[in-house]
């Protein structure tokens, strides 16, 4: 029998309701069912007490949340993810996905905030608008290596635009 690899997404940010993390299990249990392989991890910070009980307590065997990892531990799961996938409610500058790019990942996102100035739609990753597009643009990159292979070094290309120094250079364009 074939061994197939592991598809691993992964989620990085703190621990707290509105980056509603349970949208993101609740769609790995979903696809999960047709996509056994299918591998997430979580990787947060600051993490509620109550938040995070909850949320392992609906996960599966296939998801696992990290607290409080050393950023060389983070940088691999980067490098060895697949895609990265967000429903941050209130995502506002996203450098989550930043990072994720700067490794050649595209990026599953929810339709708040920043998401359509961090994510390039149908060309650097996909902006979702519920849970059931969210499943559908993960499935996507389950089943189109090359999608995702494509959609990755464009997210490179893309990052290289943001920096601090150009950030502050916009804000003195307002500001003057």
């Amino acid at each position: 029998m074939e061994k197939v690899n592991k598809f691993k997404l992964l989620s990085v940010s703190r621990i707290t309701p509105y980056k509603q993390f349970e949208v993101i299990i609740n769609a790995i249990k979903s696809l999960s069912k047709k996509y056994p392989h299918l591998d997430l991890t979580i990787v947060g910070s600051s993490p509620q007490s109550h938040y995070l009980r909850y949320l392992n307590k609906i996960s599966a065997k296939n998801i696992r949340i990290i607290t409080s990892l050393p950023d060389r531990k983070l940088a691999l799961l980067y490098a060895n993810s697949d895609v990265y996938v967000t429903a941050d409610k209130y995502l506002f500058f996203g450098m989550p996905i930043l990072e994720a790019a700067s490794y050649e990942k595209p990026t599953v996102a929810l339709n708040y905030c920043a998401a359509s100035e961090m994510i390039v739609h149908n060309r650097t990753g996909f902006i979702a608008n519920n849970q059931s597009e969210l499943e559908l643009y993960i499935e996507k990159f389950i089943t189109e290596e090359t999608t995702k292979r494509t959609f990755g070094k464009k997210a490179y290309l893309f990052s290289k635009k943001f920096s601090w120094n150009k950030c502050a250079e916009e804000w003195i364009k307002i500001l003057t």
